[in-house]
């Protein structure tokens, strides 16, 4: 299992409500209720089924949403735990060989550590009432870069401002999937390039920046299986 390419969109029907716990764990008391947002306007997904991980390792708790065509959507908390935001650009969840992860209709989904590995894996469910387990394919999870003598992935931008191409350069310590995001200075999503495989070595990576971008500065996140790089661009136009 791997967050694949992005799949940009707005979701167009039937909300589901948050419901806060004013009372404690052990008594609580649920008195009000918010519709949920997704970039500022309210999430909707049909026959919703919501869960939070932090999918990503980012020490963020996510969205992850199954719903009535079976897949498995992934909207990403860019917020904080206290007050979450979750991007209105959603990702469909797909296979390391590009098949997206689908419970044929109406999806239940759920994440735990099933084969105790160090990450997460998919158990899915559906209308059909079957119950299939999707392995994540990661080498070692969230683990992967905390073994000794194993240095984290360098990454930082080869020069600064750029004006329409963005040009970075990662070292990488073993094969490993990565994916490059771009977020504004207030946290929110703009680009996602495709999930690439890297093998062991120096990467060159490109960020065509968007005739739409003004002038300001922009936060490049590198995720790589359990944990993530970031490092400034200041674009002038």
């Amino acid at each position: 299992m791997q967050i694949p390419d992005t799949n940009y969109g707005a979701i167009t029907v039937t909300c589901k409500d948050s419901l806060t716990n004013s009372g404690t764990n052990s008594a609580p008391e649920f008195r009000d209720y918010q519709l949920m947002e997704a970039g500022g306007g309210h999430l909707e997904v049909v026959h919703a089924h919501p869960d939070i991980f932090d999918l990503d390792n980012d020490a963020l708790k996510d969205l992850l949403c199954g719903n009535e065509n079976g897949y498995i959507y992934f909207f990403k908390n860019s917020g904080t735990n206290q007050t979450p935001f979750f991007e209105a650009v959603y990702e469909t969840l797909m296979t390391v060989d590009s098949v997206f992860i689908d419970g044929y209709t109406n999806s239940r989904v759920h994440f735990c550590d099933w084969t105790d590995d160090g990450d997460l894996d998919i158990i899915l469910g559906g209308q059909d009432g079957y119950v299939w387990l999707c392995e994540n394919a990661t080498i070692t999870g969230i683990k992967e870069f905390q073994d000794p003598g194993i240095s984290p992935p360098s990454f930082h931008l080869m020069s600064n401002p750029v004006t329409n191409i963005a040009h970075f350069q990662c070292t990488i310590q073993r094969p490993t999937w990565a994916r490059l995001a771009l977020y504004s200075i207030a946290g929110v999503c703009i680009d996602i390039l495709p999930l690439v495989y890297l093998d062991t070595g120096l990467h060159l990576l490109e960020w065509q920046v968007s005739d739409n971008l003004g002038t300001g500065i922009y936060i490049a996140v590198l995720a790589i299986e359990g944990s993530s790089h970031t490092t400034k661009v200041l674009v002038i136009r």
